[in-house]
């Protein structure tokens, strides 16, 4: 996280960077999480208004603080729309533009209004999580920013039962899906893994240096290559996590509710790319 620090007040003083939309709008981003807050003023105002809101989300989130067009450093044409659409579509085109994915809009008096309109916008590959109304004279910005992280919080909650619920269906019809230790470290051996899902245990296990074969049991002789050069893992879960990341699959670390229902059946899962050819696993 960055400190906090009062030569920061100012969003354009903060680490990150100054970037120009092809629609002419003035962006600042800073960070480089996966989870994007976007950060609309009102009239009469710029992307200055936000004050410290960075230094509570910093490090949690990508931020990206936005000029209206016609404010800020943003471009002032005189023939363009400055109506609640234009500024709407604007921000969106802004946002695809810079992969500003799954973001959560915060705006303040007509920014607010903007921020709605851009909630119905139709945003390729990226959704809107949610919204609510803040009454930023009974509200402090502590309080304003607690709930769009409480928002946030429950969206990537839902999302991690979806995900645990799509792996138990496909696995329980016998398709693209695997669960339990055995059963998902293979498929990851395979190259068959798509997504893995894993609460936080930890479990010992060995790896072949020949044939890079993972298991969660020990062994001294390789099933899969007959190989003896075998090495003993404090926790095989660390190693399959740097195997999925290196072979292009993504990783979804599950906590409160998901990490309990996926507990209950092996604690690791994972979807595949394909339906694999059914076979016993090889004997440790």
């Amino acid at each position: 996280m960055w400190p906090l620090s009062p030569k920061w007040r100012d969003p354009l003083t903060a680490p990150g960077r100054i970037a120009v939309s092809g629609t002419g709008l003035r962006v600042r981003l800073l960070g480089e999480a996966a989870r994007s807050v976007v950060f609309i003023h009102g009239l009469g105002a710029s992307l200055r208004y936000w004050g410290t809101a960075y230094d509570q989300l910093a490090g949690r989130s990508r931020l990206v603080f936005v000029d209206l067009l016609g404010f800020g450093g943003s471009e002032k044409p005189i023939a363009a729309r400055y109506d609640i659409a234009g500024h709407a579509e604007r921000i969106a085109d802004a946002l695809r533009e810079f992969g500003a994915e799954r973001p959560l809009l915060v705006g303040h008096s007509t920014g607010g209004i903007v921020a709605m309109a851009l909630a119905a916008h139709d945003l390729p590959e990226s959704s809107v999580i949610g919204h609510f109304t803040a009454d930023f004279k009974q509200e402090n910005d502590d309080h304003v920013l607690e709930r769009a992280r409480q928002l946030a919080a429950d969206d990537e909650r839902a999302a991690e039962i979806a995900l645990f619920e799509q792996i138990v269906s496909r696995t329980d019809e016998g398709g693209k899906g695997v669960l339990g230790m055995d059963d998902t470290l293979l498929a990851l051996v395979e190259g068959q893994v798509d997504t893995i899902a894993v609460e936080g245990l930890t479990q010992e296990g060995s790896q072949c240096l020949n044939c890079d074969y993972l298991s969660a049991h020990k062994f001294r002789r390789c099933p899969i290559c007959s190989g003896t050069e075998c090495a003993d893992l404090a926790d095989v879960i660390e190693k399959a996590i740097e195997r999925a990341y290196s072979s292009g699959s993504r990783v979804n670390i599950v906590f409160d509710g998901a990490e309990e229902l996926l507990q209950s059946r092996g604690g690791i899962g994972a979807l595949l790319r394909y339906v694999p050819a059914r076979r016993a696993q090889p004997s440790a």
